[in-house]
């Protein structure tokens, strides 16, 4: 009701203003452009001033404008972007680990070298490589021997030849020291050649063969052992060192061997 009564009294002012400019008359006097632009202004200015829907304002700030967040783009040294595009990134001295310092085993513990004897498990005895030989067979006297004996006796194949190396074993001891490798099922013997052959020693018949041994040995006694492994006689002409591997489980010895 009271926005009615509003808009009354406008259109009564409005009707005013054209009676009063218009006098006593029934006619209303001509007027020029200008004075109509402004007549009709004020009219549109009081009816907008008495409407209670128009804030008098051409932009509502009764609700506060959401502001968007500026995001700024990083600076990026172009100088340091050429330089690492397609680069791997180094890590600190400190957390890099030497390729050398790995393979060279520095400030590892170092197992200490066993003997043949404590790899054998045999601390009574001594056990010492006293040469190599290459021959035909073994005993080198074979011909000499009985038919008996030949049983235990070794030939090399033809074009072949044995390499033979022979191992002193005794017993400073003043009590009786036993030794049964044959009973060693994890006992393996190698040869390696001029440092870069490797061959497998054979398990033989012989009665002093290293690998099958079962005596008692009794105070000051001795005995030489060998092992033997075969070869073709051009690279048995050609050998210049000879070292013994005795391995036993996760035990080994190596042994320089003189000829």
């Amino acid at each position: 009701m009271l926005k009615r009564n509003k808009t009354v009294c406008v259109l009564l002012l409005i009707c005013n203003l054209i009676f009063v400019m218009t006098g006593c008359g029934n006619q209303i006097p001509e007027m020029t452009e200008e004075e109509n632009a402004l007549i009709t202004e004020y009219a549109a200015g009081l009816l907008l001033q008495y409407h209670a829907d128009y804030n008098g304002r051409l932009v509502d700030t009764s609700v506060p404008p959401v502001m968007e967040p500026v995001v700024e783009e990083p600076v990026v040294d172009e100088a340091v972007s050429e330089n690492t595009v397609g680069e791997e990134i180094q890590k600190p001295d400190s957390e890099m680990v030497s390729d050398n310092s790995i393979s060279s085993g520095e400030g590892a513990d170092v197992a200490p070298q066993l003997s043949i004897a404590q790899v054998l498990g045999v601390g009574g005895l001594d056990l010492s490589c006293v040469g190599y030989g290459v021959n035909d067979s073994y005993p080198e006297a074979e011909n000499e021997m009985s038919e008996e004996n030949m049983l235990f006796a070794m030939r090399a194949g033809t074009g072949n030849k044995l390499l033979i190396v022979k191992i002193n074993i005794s017993n400073p001891g003043n009590s009786e020291v036993a030794l049964n490798t044959i009973s060693m099922t994890d006992l393996k013997c190698k040869l390696l050649i001029n440092g870069n052959k490797k061959q497998n020693a054979y398990v033989s018949m012989l009665d002093n063969d290293l690998m099958m041994i079962d005596r008692v040995f009794a105070p000051g006694e001795s005995l030489e052992a060998v092992v033997v492994t075969e070869m073709p006689e051009e690279e048995a002409a050609q050998i210049t060192s000879v070292e013994l591997s005795v391995q036993r489980g996760d035990n080994s010895a190596t042994v320089s061997v003189t000829q």
